[in-house]
């Protein structure tokens, strides 16, 4: 409604302009009559010289006009962004407010529950169990660092829906493979859509393949004590990548203490 109000004053003077333009001439028409000079080309030119003084002063006006109708509308523009950036970021803020305390409580449960177990393999069967029901992951891995030859390599201990044949360690040096790379980078990788071949998910209605990975280094003073390897069959979310991170400085810490 403000807008409007201004764009017909606008308006109006506009009018009052040209009206008092028109009388100008009218008036200026009837001195040159009454003096008895060339009236006729006098008011000729006159004539000429007012039309042009009211075209000027028309598109001038008008032009003013669409300048402040432009700057009107960039000005709500930015505005409406402004507050939809506001809005945005506030709704940012909330979600990981909420991401944060529900991380905090899920982690005080786990430590509960892994302080609970009586042994390291039992408590390494739990962890996966609680991390694949918390991240909807449908396979984990855990391993631990172990030395061989005064070489560091990665261990295979527990695994959920992840078979491992007897006969054969699953071990490997750092830097070999993605759980490899990721112990020597100390780095989480979160990979999605990867086109490799794995150890199917196996259920009553057949076998799929899990094409998203969440591949987070156990760190302790900075040295990685092991790799905690996920796969599911949708993508990994920044905060499941924050949770798995903090549970596994939780279990890094608790391996240690033991």
């Amino acid at each position: 409604m403000a807008d409007l109000k201004k764009h017909k004053k606008l308006y109006l003077a506009l009018q009052a302009v040209i009206a008092l333009a028109f009388i100008f001439i009218f008036r200026n028409i009837t001195v040159i009559k009454a003096s008895g000079i060339d009236a006729e080309k006098a008011v000729k030119n006159l004539y000429f010289l007012n039309v042009f003084l009211i075209i000027s002063i028309s598109l001038l006006c008008i032009v003013f006009i669409m300048s402040k109708k432009n700057k009107m509308e960039l000005s709500q523009s930015l505005t409406v962004e402004a507050d939809e950036i506001s809005s945005s970021e506030e709704l940012l803020k909330k979600r990981n407010e909420i991401y944060e305390n529900e991380t905090k409580s899920k982690l005080a449960q786990l430590e509960k529950t892994l302080l609970s177990e009586k042994t390291k393999e039992k408590m390494f069967d739990e962890f996966l169990k609680i991390i694949v029901k918390q991240t909807e992951s449908v396979q984990a891995a855990l391993f631990i660092t172990i030395e061989k030859e005064e070489k560091k390599m990665l261990s295979f201990v527990s695994g959920y829906a992840f078979y491992v044949p007897e006969n054969d360690p699953m071990e490997f040096h750092f830097g070999e493979g993605l759980s490899g790379q990721a112990a020597m980078d100390k780095k989480t990788l979160n990979l999605s859509e990867i086109k490799v071949d794995r150890i199917p998910v196996y259920s009553g209605m057949g076998s799929s393949v899990p094409q998203n990975l969440l591949i987070c280094p156990m760190l302790f003073n900075n040295e990685t004590i092991g790799v905690l390897e996920l796969a599911s069959f949708r993508k990994y979310e920044q905060h499941d990548e924050q949770f798995v991170e903090n549970a596994a400085t939780l279990l890094g810490s608790l391996i240690v203490k033991i």
